[in-house]
């Protein structure tokens, strides 16, 4: 339930303990979409193409190229401005998987929106049959965003909204926790904390032993001063999470919020998406935890990533 295994992409179809029933991937302009697919395609009973439709522009490319990838996978698309249709288009296909009896699920987690993944999450793991088994599988990168001094990934905030299955217990009348799992996106952050207006903000700090790659050069610390520099009235403080190890994210989120007093708490995940599955592990457990999700206005399409062609995965037992 809490390990991790990490090994080269070329060696992930023989490392499994069990094969796959059904395999969920997302089209992406990241080359990362592709490598765990290639591995593990042929093994699973059907396989399912997400991919946001208001996208297109963009994505069509990597749609088409899935297709001569994998044999006849059944595509699942709807339009990331509106979460209710991403949620009725994953629990649709899950109707349809649970009625097959339990099951082991593959997720390439790689290159879904945390959004999509919390949902598609939270179904799976309230809808299937007890005794299914979900496998997340992750590639990890080598760099990000490096076409522009310091990199980028996004830009722009549309939204901040509570992620669906994640509305956790608030209370009007009560101040505001928020808990902040950082990465690069620092106006996303930014945007979620005006958006929230708390009273106390806990930001993570990354464990550099268990950092996705030293060549990534995250710089935590400039992000965390940058952010606690700007707000006066919140008060602050910092926690550490793995950006790869999603059990070790959950615990030290749950013991974070022991803490809280009677605050309502609020988790914003803007790091890799291990860390954003640990946190929804964490919000499953405690429900008094709400999810939240900064919607970017524009992805960093022609450099966001490089892969690394090395993979984690871990696994989940529905009961």
């Amino acid at each position: 339930m809490s390990d991790v295994t990490d090994c080269k992409l070329l060696e992930l179809s023989n490392r499994l303990p069990q094969p796959i029933d059904y395999l969920f991937f997302s089209a992406s302009f990241e080359e990362r979409a592709y490598g765990i697919c290639e591995q593990l395609w042929k093994g699973c009973s059907r396989r399912f193409l997400c991919f946001n439709k208001n996208h297109l522009v963009y994505l069509q490319e990597s749609v088409n190229r899935f297709k001569s990838i994998a044999e006849n996978p059944t595509t699942i698309s709807f339009d990331s401005d509106f979460p209710l249709e991403i949620f009725n288009a994953f629990r649709d296909i899950i109707e349809q998987i649970k009625t097959q009896g339990r099951c082991h699920v593959g997720i390439d987690i790689t290159c879904f929106t945390r959004e999509a993944l919390s949902i598609l999450y939270f179904l799976l793991r309230h809808e299937l049959p007890k005794g299914s088994v979900i496998t997340a599988f992750y590639q990890r990168a080598f760099l990000y965003g490096r076409s522009r001094k310091g990199g980028w990934l996004t830009e722009g905030v549309r939204e901040v909204r509570t992620v669906l299955g994640y509305s956790g217990s608030v209370s009007l009348s009560a101040d505001t926790h928020l808990i902040i799992v950082p990465g690069f996106e620092y106006e996303r952050a930014q945007e979620i904390v005006d958006a929230i207006q708390p009273t106390r903000i806990s930001l993570g700090h990354a464990i550099v032993e268990k950092s996705v790659s030293p060549e990534l050069n995250l710089d935590h610390e400039n992000f965390l001063s940058k952010l606690e520099a700007l707000y006066l009235g919140p008060s602050f403080d910092r926690f550490d999470f793995s950006c790869l190890n999603p059990f070790k994210t959950r615990d030290n989120v749950l013991e974070l919020i022991k803490t809280s007093s009677n605050r309502n708490v609020v988790v914003a995940c803007l790091n890799t998406k291990p860390a954003m599955f640990g946190v929804c592990l964490a919000a499953l457990e405690n429900r008094s935890i709400q999810l939240v999700y900064a919607q970017p206005i524009s992805y960093n399409t022609k450099s966001y990533s490089e892969p690394s062609g090395q993979v984690l995965f871990f696994t989940i037992h529905v009961s």
